[in-house]
């Protein structure tokens, strides 16, 4: 009786286990977005280094969190004459229908867009922009837009920022200490090359949260 006890308290416990790692499994799937690919669209700014550099950062950040395939427009040949700001820009704002026609060209049903309104290349650097998720779904465009805003005055942002390139900075942070002060971290900040690239980054967690609201 007590071998027979044994064995299904055993049964019992692999049963468990085998519940909770399938749990575990189905919290590490990546979100799906509607259409079968997402097309970011070079940011609007007039400094194209600038923008190609935040662009492709947000492309590659957005490819390891979603399971859907995202594709850089600034990479696509034939879009080339169509990515220019005359063409995106009417009247002052984003040409929606001039950006879900560049979307339709290459079958992507998600279309990101992003204009930035502000941006100081001296550091303290900072940067204000406007983000756009374009989405076709049947014969109807559903539309969210949100708005980025970084300045690395913000000790959040330059904590943040630092273990973003591999560092760590020192200073006060409430009742709490950053670690000490990396070199790499204390150049970095210097950078507007390591900033766009964080700045991408950050565009990227700014349209997940997008999608899940």
């Amino acid at each position: 009786m007590s071998k027979l006890y044994t064995l299904l308290c055993l049964a019992l416990l692999c049963s468990t286990s085998c519940v909770s790692k399938n749990t575990d499994l189905s919290n590490h799937e990546l979100p799906a977005f509607e259409g079968d690919n997402i097309l970011i669209i070079p940011p609007i700014y007039k400094d194209k280094n600038t923008s190609h550099i935040i662009g492709r950062s947000l492309t590659s950040s957005l490819l390891r969190e979603v399971s859907s395939d995202v594709r850089y427009a600034g990479d696509i040949p034939k879009l080339n004459s169509a990515l220019n700001d005359s063409n995106l820009i009417s009247d002052g704002q984003v040409n929606m229908t001039e950006i879900s026609h560049i979307g339709s060209a290459v079958n992507s049903k998600e279309v990101i867009c992003v204009r930035v309104t502000s941006y100081s290349s001296y550091p303290p650097l900072s940067i204000s922009c406007v983000v756009i998720s374009r989405s076709l779904e049947g014969n109807k465009y559903k539309q969210k837009v949100s708005y980025l805003d970084i300045n690395m005055r913000d000790i959040e942002n330059k904590k943040e920022f630092a273990e973003y390139v591999g560092g760590s900075l020192r200073g006060a942070l409430d009742d709490r200490f950053i670690k000490k002060t990396n070199v790499h971290a204390e150049a970095a900040l210097l950078s507007a090359h390591e900033f766009n690239r964080y700045v991408g980054y950050k565009l990227s967690k700014n349209i997940l949260h997008m999608k899940k609201y």
